[in-house]
């Protein structure tokens, strides 16, 4: 038999799959602009050309197949007619909706059924149950935003004017050296940048190198696990924290024991576990009470980790947003050599420039880039220079100042409403960051009261989901989605919410 078209035509590059699999038989008695129809017809039909798929010109499709144009002109035509194709000037010619039967066959009465086309033996196929953990135990930071939602900074307080005069001027630059490659001149003054900054307001002990940019906390968590963990390790969390690290760590197969805290932080004296490759803590602001450490329990940790060989990752997230008392050496400053250092641009420049970093120990600093590279290179070059430019014109300690004093306000106003409206609370008033705490009496659970906040759009979480160990009983809400407007009526609602929850709980208790 004789086939049009066996070969490549540059000119199907452009069109639809079901269209560059059409061939027509030049040695059948059939005309050929009829298998041309048959063709194109049955590829509507089973939903492989779908409405709106715009159809080759008449010239192409006839070059493609080895046919003359009329041909293709006679079998569009006939298919217009038929209400499959409809051609319009100057926008081409296109499918037409309502002929796709894909998934369906006819029933004996002639309506129109969908069928499986799967084997009636096909299991469903789920998730793997290390997701479902993940899902069960994280407080997921992707959600909708409501207000008093935790993890969330006001995005009114970004410095539009300033850093979007920062961004256009770097994008303005050019990205290359002489020689035509680039040299990474963004990602050095980062490193710098941020080096000097953090030698002079937390005494941090570094070389730029070591300092890595990351894209996310999730993206930091990652990296630190895969260089640092092997299944069985331990890794002393501090507890309560934020839970991200949680399953990244366990992934690893390493196992996890809660670092209870006390009043002064993590306390390494009440560990009841083996000893640990990893210690994790956050002695700037712990999460969610905003307890600073103070230097003899820093000194205590470190101690207990030069002890036991363990490496320690001090978590500095929201270090610029403290409201009261003096900044204290991290850490990382006592023992550099010990220390994996994080912390993040997110709450001070607010939720849309996602710039973390980590600083690295030297020992580790050549495998540590080496994963970089592989796992993310890290956020765009021009916003890390544009925060370089930022910290180097001062203009970064105006700004948290600024907002320093914003959210010192804030919490203070919402703390005081929260003991005026929701006396049965204790609230666990924080020396900085964005979270407040609210401890529940026993008989108000805390996740009823955060299911029926849901419902309000209402964004706080319970306080147990964040502790690996002791559950508390309380709920943790976030200060920057609480706008000033209407922030007595939040609290209000709030007390509502939970007197709801404990007549709930009281009714519950009695009909048992």
């Amino acid at each position: 038999m004789n086939f049009a078209r066996t070969d490549i035509n540059p000119d199907q590059a452009h069109f639809p799959l079901a269209i560059s699999s059409i061939s027509v038989n030049m040695s059948s008695p059939t005309p050929i602009y009829t298998q041309l129809c048959a063709a194109i017809r049955s590829a509507i039909m089973s939903g492989e050309l779908p409405a709106g798929t715009m159809m080759p010109t008449s010239r192409e499709f006839a070059v493609v197949l080895g046919v003359g144009r009329n041909t293709v002109n006679a079998a569009y035509s006939r298919l217009g007619a038929e209400g499959y194709l409809e051609a319009k000037f100057r926008r081409g010619t296109r499918v037409t909706p309502g002929h796709s039967t894909q998934n369906k066959t006819q029933s004996p009465g002639g309506d129109a059924r969908e069928i499986s086309m799967a084997p009636e033996t096909d299991r469903e196929i789920g998730i793997a149950y290390s997701a479902e953990r993940t899902l069960r135990e994280l407080a997921d930071t992707c959600v909708d935003v409501f207000p008093l939602s935790p993890f969330a900074p006001d995005p009114t307080l970004f410095p539009r004017t300033h850093f979007s005069r920062l961004l256009s001027e770097n994008c303005g630059r050019a990205p290359l050296d002489d020689a035509g490659f680039d040299n990474g001149a963004e990602l050095k003054k980062f490193q710098s940048a941020v080096a000097v900054h953090l030698r002079r307001t937390n005494g941090v002990i570094c070389k730029p190198s070591q300092i890595l940019p990351m894209a996310s906390a999730e993206g930091a968590t990652d990296l630190v696990a895969k260089l640092t963990l092997d299944a069985g390790h331990a890794v002393h969390m501090e507890s309560p924290s934020c839970d991200i690290a949680r399953a990244i760590f366990r992934s690893t197969g390493a196992h996890l024991y809660e670092l209870p805290a006390d009043s002064f932080g993590a306390n390494p004296d009440l560990v009841v576990a083996p000893p640990a490759r990893l210690l994790v803590v956050s002695p700037s602001l712990s999460f969610p009470f905003g307890v600073q450490m103070p230097e003899e329990r820093r000194l205590k940790i470190a101690n207990y980790a030069r002890a036991s060989g363990a490496l320690i990752l001090e978590n500095d997230f929201d270090g610029d947003l403290m409201f009261t008392g003096a900044r204290l050496k991290t850490i990382q400053a006592l023992e550099p050599n010990r220390v994996i250092y994080f912390s993040s641009f997110n709450y001070s420049l607010g939720p849309k420039i996602r710039v973390s970093y980590l600083i690295v120990p030297e020992s580790f600093l050549d495998p540590a880039v080496k994963l970089w590279r592989i796992m993310s290179q890290g956020p765009d070059q021009i916003v890390l220079s544009a925060i370089a430019s930022f910290i180097e014109d001062g203009q970064y300690a105006v700004h948290t100042k600024k907002i320093r004093a914003v959210y010192a306000n804030r919490m203070s106003r919402l703390t005081e409403l929260c003991r005026e409206y929701i006396p049965e609370a204790v609230v666990v008033e924080p020396r900085g960051g964005l979270h407040l705490t609210l401890k529940l009496p026993p008989h108000i659970p805390s996740t009823a009261v955060c299911r029926i906040a849901s419902r309000h759009k209402i964004g706080i979480r319970p306080l147990e989901q964040f502790c690996l160990g002791k559950k508390d009983n309380g709920v943790v809400m976030g200060i920057g989605m609480c706008p000033d407007r209407n922030r007595d009526q939040l609290v209000a609602k709030l007390a509502e919410i939970i007197r709801e929850a404990a007549q709930e709980s009281t009714s519950r208790t009695a009909a048992e």
